[in-house]
């Protein structure tokens, strides 16, 4: 009887100490960088959240960039195998929700690839990567906060590239929404 009480009391310590922990880190802001304009005021500060890693050389990392009260988001985009298309101004990038609803925001200007080779191993491996800026709104920053992105649907001219998020990334993704928003 003595043991099960001592392990009920260290089962509970684990619940209370991870419980807390994933309160403290969803509190927990740190941005890539965060100074004042010196003739304007205004704080920028970005973080750069990652939403797909290690898929078969696939990265794609978003950035979340505020300016006063304009915000912008910027997308890295890595993916192997040798691609000619451009993002075109325009071209659309959603984020599915888990709520069921969809934020779409779409790219500032043209956005050509960059192809370099990479070795894995010893075998040359094609990478192409996309580095293209999106416009956003506070309210489809909000949107986006509310709930945990599942899907990301990016748009390359008539191409369409589609990735599930995992659930770990998606919260830290979220996380990183409301940093950006405070």
């Amino acid at each position: 009887m003595k043991n099960l009480h001592h392990y009920m009391i260290a089962g509970l310590a684990l619940i209370l100490f991870f419980g807390n922990s994933e309160v403290q880190a969803q509190k927990k802001c740190k941005f890539d960088f965060e100074e004042t304009d010196p003739f304007s005021g205004k704080v920028k500060k970005g973080n750069t959240s990652t939403l797909v890693a290690g898929m078969g050389y696939s990265t794609w990392y978003v950035g979340w960039n505020r300016e006063g009260d304009s915000f912008y988001m910027g997308m890295l985009v890595t993916m192997q195998g040798e691609f000619n298309t451009s993002i075109n101004q325009g071209d659309s990038l959603m984020f599915k929700l888990a709520n069921g609803n969809m934020v779409t925001v779409y790219a500032k200007e043209q956005s050509t690839p960059v192809t370099n080779v990479s070795t894995a191993s010893t075998k040359p491996v094609i990478l192409s990567t996309y580095r293209c800026n999106y416009a956003i709104t506070k309210e489809q920053l909000e949107m986006l906060s509310e709930s945990v992105i599942t899907h990301v649907r990016m748009n390359i001219a008539d191409k369409v590239i589609q990735k599930e998020l995992k659930e770990k990334k998606a919260l830290k993704v979220q996380n990183d929404i409301k940093c950006i928003l405070k």
